[in-house]
């Protein structure tokens, strides 16, 4: 497996800490959330429903959801969506003021045509609801357009892909079962790019609701200053992919030094355990060979015990065979004398 980005949100209460990895395996790109915690359990596998409501209230035939394609324990993993992002696009014509706005239009009216709509009503604002996004007189609200029941509050451009397939959300990690404003979607996508919206003055504590009583749980002031407010420029930006990108290489090419030093270790250990059996199997023929050779020697002195009682049989012999021999001499010089 080849790691191509790495993101975690753990800036985020417990219960919305997930990390993100776009990574390579088989030649073929997945994209893989993981719970930081247990308590973001819940958070996560909730995009099994998002996907469901949101499909249901598409009607933009173009646009489609990025499936999953596997779940773990603590994981879910989805396809990898190739194409080219909304937020590229936003990068070639942000220096061009009329094709910016151009883009802008372009934008809102995607949001507008896509998804089921109706008008939002105060009245129908419940208690769910007021505790995600504030306890607010909604009324300033009442008659704008508005997602249908189903809302999708992070359609930033970096979230829209498009290819020849169609027009991809790939991320629908913030869709609620509430009717919430198009244009508040709007306002938070301003907010990640620098842009301006006709907006309400509302939408800005409805954010601070959502992110300082929800998501992280400290003030949005405070948000903005670590997120909004300093967010990197477009050339910042790139400069930080860049060496991210650098880094994952070398990351992936230690892995790949790694995998293969394993491999020679292998090999060596393989090799250091046939020397250990050869000796083993050396060390039992020479036990055998000394077993014959202590065998041996215990004969050797065997007969040499035996030669030497033989030699003293001979010695024996020879002493009693040369008495003899003086015997029968001097028995025949005294028969030759006689005569």
């Amino acid at each position: 497996m080849k790691i191509l980005y790495v993101k975690c949100n753990s800036e985020r209460a417990k219960e919305f800490q997930l990390q993100t990895i776009i990574y390579e395996k088989d030649g073929q790109k997945f994209v893989k959330k993981t719970a930081l915690c247990n308590e973001a359990l819940p958070h996560l596998f909730k995009m099994y429903n998002n996907y469901a409501n949101l499909e249901q209230s598409i009607i933009n035939p173009k646009i489609k959801l990025a499936k999953i394609v596997e779940k773990s324990e603590k994981s879910l993993t989805f396809e990898y969506i190739e194409g080219v992002s909304y937020e590229k696009k936003y990068n070639q014509v942000s220096n061009d003021k009329q094709k910016l706005n151009n883009f802008i239009d372009e934008y809102k009216l995607l949001i507008e045509t896509s998804f089921k709509i109706t008008n939002f009503d105060s009245m129908l604002v419940d208690d769910n609801f007021r505790k995600i996004f504030g306890d607010f007189d909604y009324s300033s609200l009442d008659g704008i357009k508005c997602f249908d029941g189903i809302s999708n509050i992070d359609m930033i451009f970096s979230n829209i892909i498009y290819n020849d397939n169609g027009i991809y959300i790939i991320d629908y990690e913030w869709v609620f079962e509430a009717s919430l404003p198009i244009d508040y979607v709007l306002y938070r996508t301003s907010l990640s790019y620098n842009i301006n919206f006709k907006t309400n003055k509302l939408y800005k504590n409805i954010e601070s609701n959502f992110i300082g009583n929800n998501v992280c749980k400290i003030s949005f002031n405070k948000y903005s200053i670590n997120y909004y407010k300093n967010k990197l420029t477009i050339d910042e930006t790139k400069q930080a992919n860049q060496t991210n990108q650098e880094l994952w290489q070398r990351v992936n090419q230690t892995e790949a030094q790694l995998e293969e030093s394993n491999q020679t270790n292998q090999e060596l250990w393989q090799r250091v355990n046939q020397t250990e059996a050869q000796l083993e199997e050396s060390n039992q023929t020479n036990q055998e060979l000394w077993q014959r050779v202590n065998q041996t020697e215990a004969q050797l002195e065997e007969s040499n015990q035996t030669n030497q009682e033989l030699w003293q049989r001979v010695n024996q012999a020879e002493d009693e065979l040369f008495k003899i021999n003086n015997m029968n001499f001097i028995a025949y010089i005294k028969r030759y004398f006689k005569q």
